[in-house]
């Protein structure tokens, strides 16, 4: 999910290609983020894009 996030893809557009349900990607973004302290996708995209 990190990758399709880092792409700039909707939560609608990452569920659809992911065969998941937007509140799904939402609380599996969500965590994935919790986990490694960050605030905002913003900064994973610049972790993975580095």
């Amino acid at each position: 999910m990190a990758e399709t996030d880092s792409r700039g893809l909707t939560t609608k557009e990452i569920a659809a290609e992911l065969l998941l349900g937007p509140r799904t990607v939402d609380a599996h973004v969500a965590r994935g983020l919790r986990k490694l302290d960050l605030r905002t996708g913003a900064w994973l995209a610049h972790l993975l894009a580095g």
